[in-house]
């Protein structure tokens, strides 16, 4: 197995899920002189940018969306780039207000027939935002008493982890329909969900599959049509900071404090097999990419695996 470096001028700060990816760029946030920093790796001539973020609360997540564009969230507000980091829309409360109430995790939601938008975790609920202007903002989903830790989406589908151990989906119909709440109780005794992602399984029919990492070190494959639980397994001793879809080769792969990254296959069962595993010496994983480019907390430079 095959490793090399790509040098960083600043080191990742310790944040779940801090390596963003597309074909072309990845993208992580850091500190450099107490500010907080977005950086924007172009993946073929390795050049490092790095813009400064004007946001003196803390980052909660940082995600690009399926159509390339880059949202960072803060607990103040949020941030929409572009893939290669220029700047397109930013939003910022007046000021930094109750710590319980903040932005984390983005997706995007394409409805059948409708218009594209965005979908940003805030509070106990989830706003949505225009897609071709930003600066049209409505309200999403109306979460009562759920926290959310962690957003994606398929299609349609709004799906969400928080801070007690379940999972939940809404079905977006367009920008202002949206349906009922359905919640899953994962059976992790309130353990906080820190990583989701979807993949599709297709054999004679495509299964479409929503992965979960936890805080106890936990993955949870479910159906999302039929919305049960098809296995858990204990795959890392400590939290799930990260998880990446290679949709391409049906696998997935995780990361995490215990400082393994683990490549997953699902056998004709729709169970998880192991296929390859590795172990990166004192670091603490917080990003991998499909691609198995990783980001380790304070270490100043990303590290490629080659997987053939």
């Amino acid at each position: 197995m095959k490793y090399s470096k790509i040098p960083l001028t600043t080191p990742p700060l310790y944040l779940k899920n801090n390596l963003a990816s597309t074909d072309q760029h990845m993208a992580y946030l850091s500190y450099n002189s107490d500010k907080l920093k977005l950086n924007v790796v172009n993946k073929k001539n390795k050049e490092v940018r790095l813009i400064s973020i004007d946001d003196q609360s803390i980052p909660t997540s940082i995600q690009y969306m399926s159509d390339q564009t880059l949202i960072v969230t803060t607990m103040n507000g949020y941030y929409i780039y572009s893939e290669n980091g220029q700047q397109q829309h930013h939003k910022l409360r007046n000021q930094l207000g109750d710590i319980s109430q903040y932005f984390i995790g983005a997706t995007l939601i394409n409805p059948e027939n409708q218009k594209p938008f965005y979908a940003i975790g805030f509070e106990n609920k989830i706003i949505f935002v225009d897609q071709k202007t930003p600066k049209q903002e409505f309200f999403g989903v109306n979460l009562k008493n759920i926290q959310p830790t962690c957003l994606t989406s398929y299609y349609q589908y709004l799906i969400y982890g928080d801070s007690k151990g379940y999972i939940h989906q809404n079905k977006c119909l367009a920008i202002q329909q949206v349906t009922e709440t359905k919640s899953l109780n994962l059976q992790t005794k309130d353990t906080t969900i820190l990583s989701i992602s979807v993949l599709e399984k297709k054999d004679t029919e495509t299964k479409v599959l929503v992965i979960v990492g936890d805080f106890i070190g936990r993955l949870t494959v479910v159906d999302l049509m039929n919305w049960e639980i098809l296995c858990v397994i204990n795959s890392h001793i400590k939290p799930v900071t990260t998880l990446a879809i290679n949709q391409q080769r049906e696998q997935f792969l995780s990361g995490s404090d215990d400082t393994f990254i683990n490549i997953w296959k699902l056998n004709q069962n729709l169970q998880p097999q192991l296929i390859q595993s590795h172990h990166l010496d004192d670091t603490i994983i917080v990003g991998i990419t499909s691609d198995i480019f990783v980001a380790a907390y304070d270490q100043h430079e990303l590290i490629y695996i080659e997987n053939n």
